[in-house]
């Protein structure tokens, strides 16, 4: 795969236009976007990410972060779960090196994940196995969830930059633990899911300090291709680039409720928490190509009535694909 990022050439954007016809289709019949959301557009545009600060309502913030401790408490999250606890660092040097790229399942395989037969308690399994990470699916019934995943608001910011209308290809929320292990998102990175038009939008559920993990970006690097060509960055090649006490280095250290919104195909990367934990939702929009709009991926569902309760505008970022008939 090609890591090199580079701009595109006029014959490419047509090319990208022609392939997203669809996508842009779609944005003719959409709201159109209001001073402030146009306001924050450019902001994205220039330096690659925006923070909303404390967003999201007490309400919709209380009964998510109540779904995200019953999810845990109760083990409905996604196995196998890698363990920590497993790894020796001579018999997986190779392994370690390798940024842990293999699968979940395949590092099971190898014994060093746990399945849903180990799970007893939370506490147990975080103590025996010190899992770096627990997955909790998006919760396709949830009226409250696709409320904060699919905001209006939101929506409306992200068609205004990408001048199209993207799809919401994943929807997720992580638990991350203090780690030994950096595994792929803790180096520096860009997303490649697309060249032109990407965002992750980021929902933080729990405070997040210098001491439980912020995420970090650099600012304008979604158009700064200096640091380039490799899938992931060692610290010391960024540091030498961008100074750890660079004002560009944006340290997600924000309340509960917060929400940024990041154009990642700039370099950003997942501080591992030093104690403690972090709780972050994901959503991943990018468009996607008219000929295989049958054939999207699908890495979340919405239920019919689920769907259906959605306004027009927000029904055209969900993938059919991604809609339980029953």
């Amino acid at each position: 795969m090609d890591f090199f990022f580079k701009p595109l050439t006029p014959a490419q954007k047509l090319k990208n236009s022609l392939l997203h016809i669809d996508s842009h289709i779609r944005s003719l019949s959409c709201p159109p976007s209001s001073k402030e959301q146009r306001k924050i557009s450019n902001q994205l545009s220039k330096d690659g990410y925006v923070i909303l600060h404390e967003y999201l309502s007490e309400d919709l913030l209380g009964k998510a972060q109540a779904h995200i401790k019953n999810s845990l408490e109760y083990g409905n999250f996604e196995f196998p779960v890698f363990a920590q606890s497993n790894i020796d660092k001579i018999k997986h040097k190779e392994i370690i090196d390798n940024h842990f790229l293999e699968s979940d399942e395949h590092l099971f395989k190898m014994g060093l994940a746990f399945d849903k037969e180990d799970f007893t308690n939370l506490d147990e399994v975080v103590q025996t196995f010190k899992p770096s990470i627990f997955k909790i699916p998006f919760p396709s019934q949830s009226a409250e969830f696709s409320k904060i995943w699919l905001d209006e608001f939101i929506l409306g910011v992200i068609n205004c930059y990408m001048g199209l209308t993207p799809k919401l290809l994943e929807a997720y929320i992580r638990r991350n633990y203090p780690s030994e292990f950096k595994r792929t998102n803790h180096y520096w990175h860009r997303d490649l899911n697309h060249r032109s038009h990407l965002l992750k939008v980021f929902i933080f559920f729990s405070d997040c300090t210098i001491d439980n993990g912020p995420h970090e970006y650099i600012r304008g690097s979604h158009k700064d291709l200096t640091i380039n060509g490799k899938r992931f960055f060692e610290e010391k090649e960024v540091d030498k680039i961008v100074p750890p006490d660079s004002s560009d280095r944006i340290k997600s250290i924000v309340k509960a409720g917060t929400i940024v919104i990041e154009d990642t195909r700039g370099l950003h990367r997942a501080i591992i928490p030093k104690k403690g934990y972090r709780d972050l939702g994901f959503a991943v929009f990018a468009p996607v190509p008219t000929y295989s709009i049958l054939n999207t991926p699908c890495y979340y569902n919405i239920s019919k009535d689920n769907y259906n309760r959605l306004s027009d505008f927000q029904k055209k970022f969900i993938p059919k694909g991604n809609i339980l008939e029953k």
